[in-house]
């Protein structure tokens, strides 16, 4: 709890000191969402960011063990029982407290990965001491095959999620373990991040050539994020996040010490707003235009 209050202190000391929003130094419950931000939430959980830790299979299997421990109260140690019970509930708090963040964020269910041991293990528990010496031997084999097959299976599926996640995997036909859907959206991704975002990363060594320093500042248009360009092309400055079509933000910009505007969106270059902004082109990167701003 320390460590926890003195990020959530350090965050919100330096949101005050930059007088903007990085971080989310609160809860985002669940309850906020209204309407079709519903249905977006639950097909962005369901088909997207869910199955990057939690295959289908798992989750279902997941289920049906949980209500099984559940069931099994009497022949459970109570330590068991309740990690079976209260590990999930607490799972399901956290989830309802930052809710509409899982749909956008896979990184939030690594929180939720202690489910799988809280639950399997109880259950392994019980087979052992109340299920499996009483069963056939043919039985007992085809459990120890299924389990060597899921394991199998997991494995095969970890393995083809981080290929694709990664671009290792060769595109054309969806892995056997991942669903389609899902492998569509990661091909896409991976396809913009090799034609968009990668300019960026190419561009960070072109500074000097263009002869831009290490410490100007720049406005990067039209990136909706709090800084994915700035990032990959290791410079300070602005992205569109606080929306630059509102000439008091532009001007705040411009008034810390703006130097560079870099266009990644050909439709921002006929914006009167930024017109005054691209008198002075220095020239043009792959898609990316790049003017300095005189005062």
């Amino acid at each position: 709890m320390a460590g926890v209050y003195a990020w959530y202190s350090y965050a919100q000391a330096y949101n005050n000191a930059h007088g903007f929003k990085y971080t989310y130094n609160a809860i985002f419950p669940i309850w906020q969402l209204t309407g079709k931000a519903w249905r977006t939430w639950l097909h962005g959980v369901w088909n997207e960011t869910l199955l990057v830790y939690f295959s289908y299979p798992t989750l279902f299997l997941m289920a049906f063990i949980w209500l099984f421990n559940l069931l099994h109260f009497k022949r459970l140690p109570l330590f068991a029982w309740l990690a079976n019970a209260l590990v999930v509930l607490g799972g399901a708090l956290y989830v309802a407290l930052w809710g509409p963040l899982f749909a956008a964020h896979d990184y939030y269910y690594i929180a939720l990965l202690i489910l799988f041991p809280a639950i399997v293990v109880p259950f392994a528990w019980l087979l052992e001491h109340f299920f499996f010496d009483q069963w056939p031997t043919k039985r007992q084999h085809a459990v120890r095959i299924l389990w060597v097959a899921y394991a199998a299976y997991s494995l095969l599926y970890g393995v083809q999620m981080m290929q694709i996640k990664t671009t290792s995997y060769e595109w054309g036909k969806a892995p056997i373990t991942v669903p389609q859907n899902f492998y569509n959206l990661m091909h896409w991704f991976n396809w913009y991040r090799d034609t968009h975002w990668q300019s960026y990363v190419r561009l960070a060594d072109q500074w000097n050539a263009l002869g831009v320093g290490q410490n100007e500042k720049v406005i990067s248009i039209a990136d909706p994020s709090f800084n994915i360009s700035l990032y990959l092309m290791q410079r300070k400055g602005w992205t569109n996040y606080p929306n630059f079509e509102n000439p008091e933000t532009l001007q705040k910009a411009l008034q810390n010490g703006a130097s560079v505007l870099v266009v990644s969106d050909t439709a921002w270059l006929n914006k009167p707003i930024l017109q005054p902004l691209m008198t002075h082109p220095i020239d043009t990167f792959e898609q990316l235009y790049i003017f300095r701003i005189k005062p």
